[in-house]
Formats: C-alpha cells, structure tokens, sequence
C-alpha cells in the first residue's frame, strides 16, 4: 500500500502511503496519506505522479511539492459521469494508467471493462474502448469492441497509438490516433566519431505469409526490412523452425523458401551487424493442404457442448481424418480440468472430400462440486501418418469449461452472478470483486468453497442469518478480506484457524450468537485486527487471561528457569504487562505478546538467594489506547465482549514436601479393632509450609480410611475379615507440590490376633 522510489543512486524510500491499507489524507503530505492496493502509475512532464489506487477506486495525484488529491473517482465502486468532472464519476478497480504527450490521461478500468480517458483541457471524462460487458466481439471501432479485465494501459513515445493489456481476452489491443497532436520523434542515436559500434539493427518493416505446394519454390525479398542506425552493412541469414515442411537460406538479397512437405513452418530471419548485434523477423510458410484449427478456444457451460472448428485451406479430392486427444494444457496458471468433466475423450474427426469444415465436439459433465469459475484442458490433433498429403497448422487448441458460481450455495450463487447466468463469472470476475452482501439471506448452512476464486474480496457480510456452523476452510484464499461480519446468527462454536489466510482482517463482527468459549489459539493470525465485537453471546465478556508458564522444567527444579506470558486463545492486539520477581533476577522487566501471537519471547529466571522466587504480573494489561473511529457500516468500535486479566503468578524453585520418616507395617483385628496415627513428623515442608494429608485404601471393602486434623483412622469394614491393605499417604503444601508414601496394613481375625493395637517393627513401609 505505498508508492516506493528509486533514485539514481539505486536508495528507496516512500513517495506515498503509510502502509496501512485505507483512504485518507488528501490535502496533506502523500507520505501521510493511504492508499489500497495502487496497481499503477505514471508521470506526466511536470513531475506530478498519477496512482491507480486500485481498492479505493480512485486515480490519485502525487504534485512536484509532495501533496496528493483525488483526480478521478469518487471512491465508490461502479460506472457513471462519463461526460463530466472526473472527480465525480465512479470508477471500479483502476488497474493501469498512462498519459499522452498532450496531457491526456488514460485509465485501465479493470472492474468496468473500459478504458477511460481525461481530457487535459477541461477535466472530464469519457470512455473510448469497451462496452461495459466483459468479453470479446471483434477487432474494430474501439467504443464498439468488448475487452475484458484490462490490466494497465500505454501510450508510444509518438503518441499515436494506445496499447492495452487486455487480460482475461489474452491479448495486447492497439486503438490508434488516441491522441495527437504528435510529439517529433527523437533522432535516431549516432556512436561518436572513432567510438565502437553499440547500436543494433533495427527491424522496420515486416514480412507477409506465404503459402506454396511441396517442391514449389518462393523468393521474399529483404528490402525494406532492417536498417543499421550507424549507416553499416548488414549480414541476412534465414532458417526454418520447420524443416521438415519448408527449407529457408538467403540468396541474391532474398530468402529463398522451398517447400517440401504439407504442413505450417516458420522461417526467422535475422540481420547482424559488423559488431555482432542484431535483430530478427519471422513469417509462416503454409506447404501444401493444412488442417488447421480455425480458433484457438471454445468454451461452454457443464452440462453443454463446447464445438472447435476446423479448416483446410482449400479442398481435398480425397477425404481427410484427423485423430485427436484431450490432454491437461499443461500451464500452472489454470485449473485443470479433469476426466469427470468431460465425455468425449479421444477420437478422430474426418472430412469428406470437397468439404474444408469440421467440428470436434465434447460434452461437459454437469456435477455439483464447487470449482473454479473456469477449468481448462486442451485438444491436440495427431500428425498424419507418412505418406499423406496433408499437415497439420495451429494443432492445439483450448477447451475451457464454464463453471461459474453454479454449484455453489444458492444465496451465494445469485449474488456473485448478478443478473447474468451462473455460468458466466469469471476468474477475473471474481477475483476482481471488493464486497459481497449475504446480510439476512436466509442462509442455514455453507459450503467450503462458497468463496471459492475471490482473492479480491474486502468486505464480506454474512449477519443477520441462520448459520450454526462455519465448514473449516470457509475463509481459504481470501487473503485481502478487511472486514467481517457475523453477528446475528446462531454460531455456538467457532472454527480454528479462522485467521489462517486472512492475514489483513481487521474488523470482525460474531456478537449476538450462542458462542460460550473462545477456541484455544483463536486469534493465532489476527495480527491487523483493530475492531472486534463478541457482546450478545452466553460467554461473554470473555476474558483473556495472560498466565505465566515455565517451559524448560517442572516448576520446583532447580535454576535458571525458562518463563512464557501465554494467552491460551492468542493476543487479538499487542498485550504486555510488566514483571515482577521476589528473590530472583529477570532477562527483561516486561513480558510481551505480539498481536495474532500466542505466548511472548522466553524470559529467563535465575535464582538469586533463598530456596524459592515468585514470580508475578503487575497487573493486567490493557486494550489498545489508540482512537477507535466511528462507528461504520452498524460496527461498534474497538473490542466488545472482552476482558483483560492476569494470573496470580508462579512460584519457582521450592522444593517439594519430602518424607522425613516412613510408616512402618501395621495390624488390627476385623472385630471392633481401630487405628490413629498422628502424622506430624512423616513429612516435612520448607519453612513454616502447612501441609494437608489425604489417604487412600488400596481394598476399601476390607478397611476404610480417612484423615482429619492431621490423624489417620484405619477402621476394618466387617467381622471376620482378613487381608492386606496398602494405605497410600500425601501430604500437599500450599502451593500444590506433593509428597507421598506408602505402608501396609495386616486386617486379621480375633482367633489369629496377637494382641490388639499397634503391630510395629515387622515391616518398613516404602
């Protein structure tokens, strides 16, 4: 979101924009200003510096002194004021401009499929290629021609011609006499007397198409072709690319093209100066009866038909067959179509005698899953066996099925097709488009890849509907997503790994559902977020709760001890709260997490006197102290339905309760028989630590247990019993550390006593 410079030098530094994605600051200092994705610039004669300020809509103005303005656009995405101050028509997504030698300014409207242009004289606007409708008409009076996505826009050092990257048509578009008056072209540049030769040729013509039967032979001419700046000889040399169709060799100020046999070669011929540098043309050589795709695409619709033609360039007096294959296109840039989308596979295509037109056709497959809005796979036709007298031209061509928005969600469907049919959206179409509204749609539930393709999209609104669960991979690709609202629905659990991709999300609206927990790590990624809004839910406030957690040890080893601040749901904006420590020396006196973070930088702990050091947070830490905004689009500001806390703090390096002196065996007898024991002095704490005890039977059903104020009672549980219980014990300080040991009791009958009461001396207990 900036406009960098370069100087001479080959230093950087920021012409325009903070960073922060946005508008804002016209008037001021560029530096100061936002802008949202500039895709564009150019410069004019006077310094000034035009932006193509894609997400925002506008053409910006950079002057000499530094300041920016608004020179077309009014921020709003669409089309209108053709005729009219620039400043108050509506443009939408402007990926390129250009300027003339007149001071005519050219604008790529990607969104409108148009280009624009702004009349140096009075300021307004007016379109001059493109209808409106995305697509591909012919070539011809440009108000009239169809482009599709143009991408950027420039004009020839002459200002004669206006040169288009028209996108998603996989053309360069030329409309000429844009401009004029013309600007006198530059001398032609001249080496120095004495200096060596550095310029190379220059090609200044071109060569036509030839065609010519097997052995037939064609002379073409290389006057006029190529020219040396600094007035030297030229050497010509000509090859074939094809040789096996047609030979090509220079002779007598020509190329001489032989044909050898039917088939489409390309002959490139090149022009060398005495310093080695040249330049170099080509031009086809058509040999003989050629099959021929007459188009390179065809495209249709699941479920429909998609029809390439084919041609021979004059009749045959016998039929012609042609086999052929459907294949991946092979380019990593498309999606690939696979077997279920089509039900022709391969073939062969024949053409009676006489006849110079054919078709292959193939069936698309209608299925229900959700892919991108175009698919591609590829037709190759198999060269003719030897011997024949026929070969192939242009022998690949595209197949192209429409997918559209057709599969998807029908609330989501009907909005991203608008009023055209659900197979027409593009890729372009959909990764162009900045919002979409699905507010109270009635929506109950959504696919994974309802949002398939739009990697554009700004500003999603879901509220309002009755949506009780979001499928995990919902938000994928949509990397540009700013703002997000929720609320309204009926969501009581929220996916992990929301964030995962929408790394510049900063508003997030989910107040008003069911939700009662935040998931663990569940701000993980939300590292721009500036407004959230969690109120209306049974869980909230929710609180973010900063705790202190050792990583490297138990608690109670030995030092030094290494020491996190965790947030178990991850810091929606940057937390920190500062340390305190009693008996032991910090790395840092602050611990700090990182917005979309979920714990802070190690923080190292030595033990400075003493058997233990406590270590504690000085208070909980605080929302952003940043000017929140006005409330926008029914947004509330900042971050609703949170609150901040810390932890009580951890206690390092005490040792844990130990065992002074062990129980040793005991007996009792199962009639009336009891015991107590006193156990002060088994255990031992650091300090003046209070210890609580609790006792466990290992054979509850042949003698219970119990422990209060300090004694243990072991009482059998019926006359008559007999046995051996094991009676484990532990004694817990007050900060939870444990000690624990265990002892064995013999339960006997009267007629076997020795004796009733304490049995000591037998056995040690462990």
């Amino acid at each position: 979101h900036r406009i960098r410079k370069v100087d001479t030098s080959g230093n950087i530094s920021t012409v325009a924009g903070t960073g922060t994605a946005g508008f804002g600051g016209d008037g001021g200092a560029a530096s100061s200003a936002m802008l949202d994705g500039p895709s564009g610039v150019a410069l004019d004669g006077a310094g000034n510096l035009y932006i193509a300020d894609y997400g925002n809509h506008r053409i910006r103005k950079v002057d000499a002194s530094g300041n920016i303005s608004t020179f077309a656009g009014t921020g709003t995405g669409g089309f209108g004021g053709d005729g009219g101050a620039a400043t108050s028509a509506m443009l939408n997504g402007p990926g390129g401009v250009a300027l003339d030698g007149a001071g005519n300014l050219y604008i790529a409207d990607s969104g409108n499929h148009r280009i624009r242009k702004v009349d140096a004289a009075t300021g307004n606007i007016w379109t001059i290629a493109g209808t409106g409708t995305g697509g591909f008409n012919a070539d011809g009076v440009a108000s009239y021609a169809q482009v599709n996505n143009p991408r950027s826009v420039a004009v020839d050092g002459a200002s004669q011609y206006l040169y288009i990257a028209d996108s998603s048509n996989h053309r360069i578009r030329r409309i000429s006499g844009v401009a004029v008056p013309r600007r006198p072209a530059p001398p032609s540049p001249v080496a120095p007397p004495g200096a060596p030769s550095n310029l190379p040729p220059v090609a200044v013509g071109t060569f036509a198409d030839a065609a010519l039967d097997p052995g037939e032979r064609l002379r073409v001419s290389l006057l006029g072709k190529f020219r040396d700046p600094e007035g030297g000889a030229l050497t010509y040399s000509a090859e074939s690319l094809n040789p096996d169709v047609a030979n090509a060799a220079v002779s007598n100020g020509g190329v001489r093209v032989e044909g050898r046999s039917p088939g489409l070669a390309t002959v490139l011929v090149k022009a060398t100066d005495s310093g080695g540098l040249s330049a170099q043309l080509s031009f086809q050589v058509r040999v003989g009866l050629v099959l021929t795709f007459a188009e390179a695409e065809a495209q249709a619709p699941e479920g429909g038909l998609a029809r390439l033609k084919l041609e021979l360039n004059r009749p045959s007096e016998r039929a012609v067959s042609a086999g052929y294959v459907l294949e991946s296109d092979g380019d990593p840039a498309t999606a690939d179509a696979d077997d279920a989308d089509h039900r022709g596979m391969d073939g062969t295509v024949t053409l009676a005698a006489g006849e110079t037109e054919a078709f292959i056709e193939v069936p698309f497959n209608e299925d229900a899953d959700i892919e991108p809005a175009r698919e591609h796979l590829q037709v190759r036709l198999l060269a003719p066996a030897e011997g024949a007298d026929w070969g192939l031209g242009l022998a690949v061509a595209s197949l192209v099925v429409q997918e559209g928005v057709c599969d998807r969600t029908p609330a989501v469907r009907d909005a991203l097709r608008g009023s055209r049919e659900c197979w027409a959206p593009t890729v372009a179409d959909l990764a162009g488009r900045g919002y979409l509204g699905l507010h109270r749609a009635g929506i109950g539930s959504l696919r994974a890849g309802d949002f398939l393709g739009l990697s554009g999209l700004r500003i999603l609104h879901l509220q309002g509907n009755r949506l009780a669960e979001l499928p995990g991979g919902l938000f994928a690709g949509l990397g540009s997503l700013e703002l997000l609202r929720l609320d309204g629905n009926r969501l009581s659990e929220l996916p992990e790994g929301l964030w995962e991709g929408l790394g510049r999300l900063s508003s997030l609206d989910l107040g008003g559902n069911r939700i009662r927990s935040l998931p663990d790590g569940f701000f993980a990624g939300a590292s721009d977020l500036s407004e959230l809004d969690l109120s209306g839910n049974p869980g909230a406030p929710f609180a973010l709760r900063m705790e202190l957690v050792r990583t490297d040890a138990e608690n109670h080893a030995p030092g030094p001890a290494t020491v996190v601040a965790r947030v178990a749901a991850g810091a929606p904006f940057a937390l920190s709260a500062g340390l305190v420590a009693e008996d032991a020396e910090l790395s840092t006196g602050t611990a700090a997490i990182g917005a979309g973070e979920v714990s802070s930088a190690p923080i190292r702990v030595s033990l400075a006197e003493g058997g233990a050091a406590r270590l504690s947070l000085s208070g909980a830490p605080e929302f952003p102290s940043e000017p929140c905004g006005d409330v926008q689009d029914g947004l509330y500001p900042c971050f609703q339905g949170l609150v901040l806390e810390a932890d009580a703090g951890l206690l390092l390096f005490k040792r844990p309760p130990r065992v002074v002196q062990a129980v040793a065996e005991q007996g009792v007898e199962s009639l009336g028989g009891a015991l107590s024991l006193n156990l002060a002095g088994f255990f031992a704490a650091d300090g003046d630590d209070a210890l609580t005890y609790a006792a466990e039977s290992s054979d509850p059903a042949l003698a219970s247990v119990q422990v209060s104020g300090g004694v243990l009672s072991i009482e059998p549980n019926g006359e008559g019993l007999e046995g051996f219980v094991t009676v484990r014990l532990t004694a817990t300080d007050s900060d939870g550390l444990e000690a624990e040991q265990s002892f064995t009791v013999e339960v006997s009958s009267p007629a076997r006593s020795f004796g009733s009461g304490w049995r000591l001396g037998w056995l040690t207990g462990s």
